[in-house]
């Protein structure tokens, strides 16, 4: 396999050095942009679910309340027979 070199000298120590600390600098920072993301998410999802758990137990209270008003379900009615209905032969 054929290799080119630039003409010149390669980079000096110092620039290597400074290279590897601005890398590791980008690494640190997009790492703890991550873990800023991450706790924004987890937060959103526990303030919805917490939401959402408070919105059903109050949709059970009003039907647990609808049910103890309206008894076991039982509804009693009064009715008068108008007309009897006749069979065809």
């Amino acid at each position: 396999m054929n290799q080119y070199r630039l003409a010149g000298r390669g980079p000096s120590l110092i620039t290597r050095v400074l290279t590897a600390i601005a890398g590791m600098l980008v690494l640190v920072g997009l790492f703890l942009a991550g873990l800023v993301a991450w706790v924004l998410l987890a937060g959103v999802v526990f303030i919805g679910s917490v939401a959402l758990a408070i919105a059903l137990w109050r949709q059970r209270r009003r039907m647990e309340k609808f049910r103890r008003r309206q008894g076991d379900g039982v509804i009693e009615v009064e009715y008068e027979v108008v007309a009897e209905r006749r069979e065809r032969d």
